[in-house]
């Protein structure tokens, strides 16, 4: 057959094939079971809610991680459910190709109950994420008769690759003792010593021999939360690695922290400049 003839052919069939008609769908096969999903929606709803703190490295000002807010004040019921809520924020995050370290304060008491550690570890076991975007800060300090379960809690969570932190670090004899049993990668520096570190006083002496240590051993160390002008200024001073707070950065959303990502240094310094107005 010439080409001719085939394209001849083609036209033909084309232009004799039946006319289909788009019917208009049913209006009852649109409509959607309302309880279909409904567990899924509040979850996703309940996260956008969420506060995150970020934490700015001082050399760079980028985003160094951040910490989820709400877990340093609510009840030991909501504790399982806002550590997931954490963990799916990381995902989110590495899932957007931006992927941000996250901060999950935990008190002793929650660690020591074994219905919650066994949550948190099922947990993590199940998210797979890569090492190093999962980070837990101790907030307080054990009782005496904590002391053997928190132990025993710290142990199984590096055993699964979970980074720990130390908040409200003071340099007493258990906190130290702490950095000795444990590999501990972060300290946070209690925020009231840093308050008290004015020039010349025994608390900025005391301040710059925990640094000195500190980075002797390669924790990294952080201030946080700062409120006042002074305390940044503190930070500065003495060669802090890292901070947060009201007065670095205000606490954002899930997606406002992807955002950040990219674009911490200029909003910092924007946020310096017109600290410096004020």
């Amino acid at each position: 057959m010439k080409p001719k003839s085939r394209l001849y052919a083609l036209v033909r069939n084309w232009t004799n094939k039946p006319i289909q008609v788009v019917k208009e769908a049913p209006q009852n096969n649109l409509k959607i079971n309302s309880s279909v999903g409904e567990p899924e929606i509040k979850d996703w709803l309940a996260n956008q809610e969420l506060s995150y703190q970020a934490i700015l490295s001082i050399k760079d000002l980028k985003l160094h991680s951040v910490i989820l807010k709400e877990l340093n004040e609510c009840q030991e019921e909501d504790v399982i459910r806002l550590f997931r809520q954490g963990i799916s924020a990381a995902n989110y995050w590495q899932s957007s190709a931006k992927p941000v370290s996250i901060v999950l304060p935990m008190k002793t008491a929650w660690l020591c109950s074994k219905h919650i550690l066994n949550s948190i570890q099922n947990a993590l076991l199940n998210c797979h994420l890569p090492i190093g975007l999962i980070n837990v800060a101790l907030i307080d300090r054990p009782t005496q008769a904590e002391e053997p379960l928190l132990q025993e809690a710290l142990i199984k969570l590096q055993r699964i690759g979970i980074l720990l932190h130390l908040q409200n670090f003071e340099a007493d004899e258990y906190d130290c003792l702490l950095l000795q049993q444990h590999s501990f990668t972060a300290i946070y520096i209690s925020s009231q010593l840093i308050r008290l570190a004015v020039p010349g006083s025994e608390c900025e002496k005391k301040l710059a021999k925990i640094l000195s240590i500190a980075k002797k051993n390669h924790y990294v160390c952080i201030a946080g939360p700062l409120k006042l002008l002074h305390d940044s200024s503190v930070v500065l001073k003495h060669g802090f690695d890292a901070q947060y707070g009201p007065i670095v950065m205000p606490t954002m959303t899930l997606h406002q922290i992807l955002k950040l990502n990219g674009n911490a240094i200029q909003k910092a310094a924007i946020r310096s400049h017109l600290n410096d107005h004020e």
